[in-house]
């Protein structure tokens, strides 16, 4: 969260074709090979489960439990 807070007060150097001198026709919207539509921020939807114990440690062990069939434990 420290970086977030850094990131939005942080100072960005802006650069400009000025300074790049590209070929005009291959940047930007005419050099573009493709174009965007329609921008949108997907939805995010999660099915959650609160732990409602008072042991720290059962919690541990119900996690553990439920995790135990997506891992692969190799005892070489």
């Amino acid at each position: 969260m420290n970086g977030k807070k850094l990131a939005r007060n942080a100072s960005v150097e802006r650069i400009g074709n000025d300074f790049l001198e590209l070929d005009p026709s291959e940047i930007g919207l005419k050099g573009s090979p493709t174009r965007v539509v329609r921008i949108g921020t997907p939805k995010l939807s999660r099915k959650v489960e609160m732990y409602e114990g008072s042991s720290i440690r059962d919690g541990i062990d119900e996690i553990k439990k439920r995790l135990a069939p997506y891992l692969e434990v190799n005892h070489e």
